[in-house]
Formats: structure tokens, C-alpha cells, sequence
């Protein structure tokens, strides 16, 4: 309708000179996999097969479509050729919740998207909460890594600290307004982003809700203990550029 409306506001003949011949990109597409588990993992595979490829791990509390938010330099990635593949976190997004789940757990889920990929080599990049998780996936291929790179990286929390004591109904507060999830302060420099507060309150609303969690802390809560437990990877096998 939106289209039919267009061609009639301009005419015609003009139309033809104006109307695109593709369809713009609305953000990155998710998929489904079933995992050698048996489990039903979601990824994204962004950029053409022979580019390079980034496994991109996303912070605290985000879905696998968080990479979204990097996708204000789309036209740079393009032009440096990187494909980028994010695989969503246990509980979040539509990736059904599991509490007996762990880093090297989401190290297999990573492997076996790039397998079933066909993806041999690959650069790492972590932001944040992600980063844990990135130093398994790093350790267990150590080999196969061209780069690493950890943006603002969380190690660990020490188990005093308050975030390992609170309950999972404290985090409700969080899980059931992902606006304050994802609220930046009005001085932070994403506001120079056309878009960008928004999609960040997109993703926050994604990761608890779009698997039907509505709202439901425990996969937020179980990723903070991950926090807490001090089981930092042996990577002295990695010897690409970090």
C-alpha cells in the first residue's frame, strides 16, 4: 500500500526514475540451527561468504541481534570486507533458557554454527559481558584465531560484590523495563548516533521478551553468577594480535 501510495503522489512517469530496484537493509536477519544437543540455537551471519570472518559476542543481557548496534559503520564493514556471526546467549532472545549452562557450553554453540558454516578461520570481538564467554571460545581455538578483540571487557566479579548476592527477583526491575536496562545517561556520546537509543531499547526488549520470557529474570540472573565464579580460561595457547 505504502508503495501504491508513492506511485500515485509522484506520477507515474517519474516514478520509473525515482522507485529503487532493491529493497533497503532493515537490520540483520536471525536463523535457526539445531545444535549436535539437540538444542535450538539462533545466530546471524552478516556479509558475503568470502569476506572475513568476526564472531561477534555481545554484552551483559543482549540477544544475537545486538550487532545491530555496530551497524551504524554498515558502510565501513562493507568497504574492510568483514562478515560478521553473533550467536544468541542461553535464555536470551529466542534461545530457550537452560540454568545448568556455562562458558564452554556457548564455546559449542559457537562451534557449531561456524562448522555448520564452514568457517575455519575467524577473528574474535567481544564487548563487555561478552568477553568471559569470548576467552573459552578463545582458548578452545586458539589455532584457528586471526585476531582478538575485547572492547570494555568484564573478567569477573569478585563474589563479595553485590551483584553475585542479589536474588533473581531483584533483577526484575531490569528484565520487565528494558528501558532501564538500556537507558544511556543524556551526556553518553551514543546520542551522536542517529537511531542508536532505540535499538539499544529494542534489543533490551528482544532478549526478555521475544522468546516469551515476558519478563522473566533467570536467564539475566544465572549470567551474573557466570560472572561470579573467578574460572578465567588459560589462554596461553593464543598467539594472534589481541
Amino acid at each position: 500500500l505504502l508503495f501504491c501510495a508513492c506511485l500515485l503522489a509522484s506520477g507515474a512517469s517519474h516514478a520509473k526514475s525515482v522507485i529503487q530496484s532493491q529493497f533497503n537493509h532493515l537490520g540483520p536477519a536471525m536463523h535457526s540451527l539445531e545444535a549436535p544437543s539437540g538444542r535450538q540455537l539462533a545466530y546471524l551471519d552478516e556479509g558475503k561468504k568470502d569476506w572475513q570472518v568476526v564472531v561477534f559476542v555481545g554484552g551483559s543481557g543482549t540477544s544475537g541481534r545486538a550487532f545491530a548496534m555496530l551497524e551504524f559503520l554498515r558502510q565501513t564493514r562493507h568497504n574492510l570486507e568483514l562478515r560478521f556471526i553473533a550467536v544468541e546467549r542461553n535464555g536470551f532472545g529466542t534461545t530457550a533458557f537452560d540454568d545448568t549452562l556455562g562458558y564452554p557450553d556457548y564455546a559449542e554453540d559457537v562451534e557449531a554454527v561456524l562448522a555448520h558454516l564452514g568457517v575455519r578461520e575467524f577473528s574474535l570481538f567481544a564487548i563487555s559481558g561478552g568477553s568471559p564467554y569470548a576467552g573459552v571460545i578463545a582458548a578452545r581455538n586458539s589455532a584457528r584465531l586471526l585476531s582478538v578483540h575485547l572492547a570494555s571487557s568484564l573478567t569477573w566479579w569478585d563474589p563479595a560484590n553485590l551483584q553475585c548476592t542479589l536474588p533473581a527477583s531483584a533483577l526484575t526491575c531490569y528484565s520487565e523495563d528494558p528501558v532501564a536496562w538500556f537507558e544511556f545517561a543524556p551526556e553518553s556520546p551514543v546520542h551522536r548516533i542517529p537511531g542508536f537509543q532505540d535499538a539499544a531499547f529494542d534489543d533490551a526488549a528482544r532478549t526478555f521478551n521475544m522468546g516469551g520470557q515476558a519478563g522473566d529474570p533467570a536467564a539475566l540472573h544465572h549470567e551474573f553468577q557466570l560472572y561470579c565464579q573467578p574460572q578465567l580460561p588459560d589462554l596461553a595457547a593464543v598467539t594472534a594480535p589481541v
